[in-house]
């Protein structure tokens, strides 16, 4: 497993629950027209967490019209890097979780 996807399942891992109890459907590489969401959080997030091949010119701008694609869809895009993962999970954690609470359409489910 590379380095890069390790980064994805380890942040994906620790949202899964916290995202569920809020009754969001979270997927894991997850396909949304031409492109791969790394963590998909339905109907509205995305959650890209990029590695060092993400920091190039080229890619920058490959990764713009992507962005700009999935906004154009109504889908909201974060996006992380591999060493934010690494060095402060409990805080990427909470920067995913409050970029998808604000939304109008969010509702915590109720205890039975």
């Amino acid at each position: 497993m590379t380095p890069h996807l390790s980064s994805q399942r380890i942040l994906f891992r620790a949202l899964s629950r916290k995202i569920k109890d809020f009754g969001h459907v979270i997927r894991f590489n997850y396909m949304i027209g031409p492109y791969w969401a790394d963590i998909y959080i339905h109907p509205y997030w995305i959650i890209e967490v990029d590695g060092p091949e993400h920091f190039s010119p080229k890619a920058r701008e490959k990764d713009e019209v992507r962005t700009k694609y999935l906004e154009s869809m109504g889908k909201r895009v974060l996006r992380i890097t591999n060493e934010q993962v690494s060095n402060d999970l409990l805080g990427c954690v909470e920067e995913s979780l409050s970029f998808v609470m604000p939304h109008p359409r969010y509702v915590r489910k109720k205890n039975r």
